[in-house]
């Protein structure tokens, strides 16, 4: 067995001997007490509920006929986001059939999944970002730079960076940095609510080149490593790649200062795929690709009608009523 490990004062992890340790207690089960509630007939059509168990198999026939009715909506969507001017894209780790990924595009009015591998055939299959030419919001995973596409970095992912740098450097250029994204945010929300549509040519150069003075201050800090007498490049450490990609890409970190139509974060996207992890922690799993996907196409179309406002309880009934065709194109195209 391996040792265990301690820390800078030759400490074991965790709690000490001696440290009086606090847990939740269990209520006796003799408090605990549960009732089960049966609905005897349904409160829409007034069909009869009382010798009806609900099966797994008749939950899986319903997903079935469920999917069945958004074929439609699944090629309408695709279309729709091929269009968008501004999307948010983000990937998952899910369990189906070993390691898959969720991916997501999300925009203020539709949301799509489709449940793969994380690398480019599955987000080819997913049939958007290769005819998208618009602005792609996401985080700095490579494989979104491949597509031809204005792309847009998500400002909270290099907050977050920056903060991690502070907890470990406690550098100031890092700090400035931080406060000077936040600055541009504020002040590009006051020009909005300003009726404002762009900042002059100026304004832009101005807070650009304050960003790219700390940038520069960083890397005079944690300059490239170099690798003298060792076979192929040498590993450089986290902040000198940071520092790098905000000097590489700084017209992709700042673009929500150019395009007022940009989002300074990717929290839609990322809100829409939190609740995929909602499932993964009852479920645990898919069985399949397929059954993921199942999901992730209902998941799709409840996530769409609810950011129109509709209740996901409306669209599911829609769903089943037979009326799916008029609703999905009014959904996605507004007709």
């Amino acid at each position: 067995t391996r040792p265990a490990q301690k820390g800078k004062k030759g400490k074991k992890p965790g709690g000490q001997p001696g440290h009086k340790g606090t847990t939740l207690k269990m209520v006796p089960s003799a408090e605990a007490k549960i009732e089960d509630h049966y609905p005897k007939a349904c409160s829409g059509c007034g069909a009869d509920l009382s010798g009806q168990p609900i099966s797994e198999g008749t939950l899986d026939n319903m997903l079935s006929e469920a999917c069945c009715q958004l074929d439609s909506f699944s090629e309408q969507i695709i279309k729709r986001f091929q269009q968008e001017e501004v999307a948010g894209f983000d990937e998952t780790g899910m369990r189906a059939q070993g390691q898959a990924y969720a991916h997501v595009a999300s925009g203020s009015a539709h949301t799509y999944f489709f449940l793969g591998k994380r690398g480019y055939a599955t987000m080819d299959e997913m049939g958007i970002l290769p005819r998208f030419k618009g602005i792609a919001v996401h985080d700095r995973y490579a494989n979104y730079f491949g597509y031809d596409c204005q792309h847009s970095l998500c400002n909270a992912h290099l907050l977050r960076n920056l903060q991690a740098v502070i907890d470990e450097h406690n550098d100031y250029w890092a700090r400035q940095l931080q406060e000077l994204l936040r600055n541009i945010n504020k002040a590009v929300k006051r020009a909005k609510a300003q009726g404002k549509e762009a900042f002059s040519a100026s304004h832009c150069a101005q807070y650009r080149q304050r960003y790219m003075t700390w940038v520069n201050q960083g890397l005079k800090l944690h300059p490239a490593v170099k690798g003298e007498g060792t076979k192929g490049p040498p590993k450089q450490s986290k902040t000198h790649n940071l520092l790098t990609a905000l000097k590489d890409y700084a017209s992709e970190v700042l673009r929500f200062l150019y395009d007022f139509r940009v989002p300074f974060d990717n929290n839609r996207a990322e809100r829409d795929i939190r609740m995929l992890k909602v499932k993964m922690k009852i479920s645990g799993f898919f069985h399949r690709i397929e059954t993921g996907n199942r999901f992730l196409r209902i998941r799709a179309f409840l996530s769409t009608a609810t950011k129109q406002g509709y209740s996901a309880f409306e669209a599911l009934k829609i769903l089943f009523t037979g009326q799916t065709e008029p609703f999905v194109l009014k959904l996605v195209w507004g007709a």
